[in-house]
């Protein structure tokens, strides 16, 4: 799935939750740190 490998990184899976929720995808993108 795209969003897990693009938090692969992260070990722990709250990050790996909050990163792949759409809300946070967004808010990534709007403090410019999606990749």
């Amino acid at each position: 799935e795209d969003c897990k490998a693009q938090v692969h990184g992260f070990k722990n899976a709250l990050f790996r939750k909050f990163f792949c929720h759409p809300d946070a995808k967004r808010f990534l993108e709007k403090n410019g740190l999606s990749t």
